[in-house]
C-alpha cells in the first residue's frame, strides 16, 4: 500500500506540466531572443511566463509536501496496527478490488489521493467507522463523495474526476455493508505458517524472475565477450607469429634485445588453437542460444493474464538474443574470411603434424 501512494505522490502529472512550463518557457525565450524586437516587450514576456511556471511550481510543490504528510501518517497508522492485520490490509490491497480510488479490503476502505485539505487525500478508514456514503450534498457536479463517518469524526472526501453517478455511490455502499458483515475476527499465524508463506513468496519471485529471461541478457553479453576475446587471442597469436618472422628491417628498427624465434610446434600452436577455438565457438554459441531460446520460449509466446511485464521482458530478450547470434555469424563469418583464418588453421595443422 505504502509503495502504490508513493509512486501516486511521486508519479503525478504535476510533475511533468511543471517541466512542459519551463520547456515552454526556455523556448520562448530563445524564439524571442532571434526575434528583431524591443528588449523591455521580450522581458515582459519572459518574466510573465517566469512568475506562471513559478507559481505551477509552487503549487505543485505545496500539494506534494501536503500528500508527503498524509502518506506518513497513513504509515504511522499503519505501524501501530498489529502485524496480522497489517499483512491482511497488504495481501487485500494486492488483489486490487478498486473503484476509482477507493480500495476495498476486508478491514478497511483506503482511499488514495492528493487533493490538499483536512478531509482529502490518502486515508485509511475502518468498516465500522462507516456511517454513510453520498453525494456531497452542497457541490452542483456529481463529483465528489462524501464519507460519512461515526460521530465526533469528519467526513472524508473523495474526488472523482469524471463524475460519478447515484448507482456507482449505491454500489460503493452496498460493498461497504457487506464487506461490513463479513468482518470476522483473525486468528494469528503460526511461526511455521509465516515461514512457509514466506518461502512461498520467494520461490514465486523467483520464478518471474526467471519467466522474463534475464538469464539469456546474461548469456548474451557472455557470448559477446567471449567471441571478441577469442578474435584478440587469434590475432595475437599472428602477431607473434609475424614478429618472429625475419624481415628485410635495418637493424636499428628492430626491437631491444632481437626478435625471438619460434620453433615449428610453437608456430603450430600459436595458429592452430586459436583458430579452432574461434569455429568452435562459432559453432557451438549460436545452436546453444537458439536452443535455449527455442526451449525456453515454448509455450510462453503468448501473453497470460497478471504477467504483461514477464512477457514484454521475454519478447526484448529473444529478440536481443537472435541479434546477438547474427553478430556472431555475420562478424565472424567476415572475420575469418578477411584473414584468412581457414589457411592459418590447416597451417597450424601441418606444423604441429610436421608435414
Amino acid at each position: 500500500m505504502l509503495k502504490a501512494a508513493y509512486q501516486k505522490l511521486f508519479l503525478n502529472k504535476t510533475w511533468p506540466a511543471v517541466a512542459g512550463g519551463a520547456a515552454i518557457t526556455l523556448f520562448m525565450y530563445v524564439y524571442l531572443t532571434s526575434l528583431n524586437i524591443d528588449e523591455e516587450t521580450r522581458n515582459l514576456v519572459i518574466y510573465t511566463f517566469l512568475g506562471m511556471n513559478g507559481l505551477c511550481f509552487l503549487l505543485a510543490l505545496y500539494q506534494t509536501a501536503w500528500g508527503l504528510w498524509r502518506v506518513l501518517s497513513l504509515r504511522a497508522y499503519l505501524n501501530r496496527m498489529p502485524d496480522l492485520v497489517r499483512d491482511r490490509l497488504e495481501y487485500d490491497f494486492q488483489a486490487g478490488d478498486q473503484i476509482g480510488d477507493l480500495y476495498f479490503t476486508s478491514s478497511h476502505l483506503l482511499a488514495l489521493q492528493l487533493r490538499p485539505g483536512r478531509q482529502w487525500g490518502t486515508v485509511c478508514i475502518p468498516y465500522e467507522e462507516i456511517r454513510q456514503v453520498r453525494l456531497k450534498p452542497d457541490m452542483p457536479n456529481p463529483v465528489c463523495l462524501e464519507i460519512c463517518r461515526t460521530e465526533n469524526r469528519p467526513s472524508h472526501y473523495v474526488f472523482f474526476q469524471n463524475g460519478i453517478s447515484a448507482d456507482r455511490v449505491r454500489e460503493i455502499d452496498g460493498k461497504i455493508t457487506v464487506l461490513k458483515s463479513r468482518a470476522e475476527p483473525l486468528t494469528p499465524k503460526t511461526t511455521e505458517q509465516r515461514k512457509a508463506e514466506k518461502q512461498e513468496d520467494k520461490r514465486i519471485e523467483r520464478r518471474k524472475i526467471m519467466d522474463t529471461g534475464i538469464f539469456f541478457a546474461v548469456a548474451d553479453f557472455a557470448a559477446i565477450l567471449i567471441f571478441c576475446s577469442l578474435i584478440l587471442l587469434a590475432e595475437n597469436g599472428w602477431k607473434k607469429v609475424r614478429s618472429a618472422q625475419p624481415s628485410n628491417r635495418p637493424a636499428w628498427l628492430e626491437p631491444p634485445g632481437g626478435v625471438a624465434a619460434l620453433s615449428a610446434a610453437e608456430t603450430g600452436h600459436l595458429l592452430f588453437w586459436p583458430s579452432l577455438l574461434f569455429y568452435l565457438f562459432m559453432a557451438a554459441a549460436p545452436v546453444l542460444l537458439l536452443g535455449g531460446l527455442i526451449r525456453f520460449m515454448r509455450g510462453r509466446m503468448r501473453q497470460r493474464d497478471g504477467e504483461a511485464l514477464e512477457w514484454k521482458s521475454r519478447i526484448r530478450m529473444a529478440f536481443f538474443t537472435v541479434m546477438v547470434v547474427l553478430f556472431i555469424l555475420f562478424v565472424g563469418s567476415v572475420y575469418a574470411a578477411d584473414v584468412d583464418l581457414w589457411g592459418r588453421l590447416t597451417e597450424g595443422v601441418r606444423l604441429l603434424t610436421g608435414n
